[in-house]
């Protein structure tokens, strides 16, 4: 029988520290997307640049509106939120996953 010889052994760090950031970058009572996008944990979101993109994706359904700027922020596209709902959006980003392989 197998020992775990640490308690982390088969937990990768990078991943619980990207989640945290993401979380408290969703934990605000901004009332709108610019004063979310302001603020310095969702800055440092953006800072780690495309591998954050699949925490964000899995993130649509939670936080759809914060996230879907994120993710046009660091793919280049989207739609564009004064022409789209937010569920529109949200299928686009879903869309997109599923054609770009995430």
């Amino acid at each position: 029988m197998s020992k775990i010889i640490k308690f982390n052994e088969f937990v990768n760090n990078d991943d619980i520290s990207i989640e945290q950031l993401i979380k408290e970058a969703e934990c605000t009572n901004k009332p709108d997307l610019e004063s979310i996008a302001n603020r310095e944990p969702y800055k440092r979101v953006i800072a780690l640049g495309k591998k954050v993109i699949p925490y964000l994706l899995e993130r649509l359904d939670h936080s759809g509106p914060v996230w879907d700027r994120a993710l046009t922020e660091l793919v280049g596209e989207g739609l564009d939120p004064l022409e789209y709902t937010t569920s529109e959006r949200i299928n686009f980003w879903k869309n997109w996953a599923k054609n770009n392989d995430f």
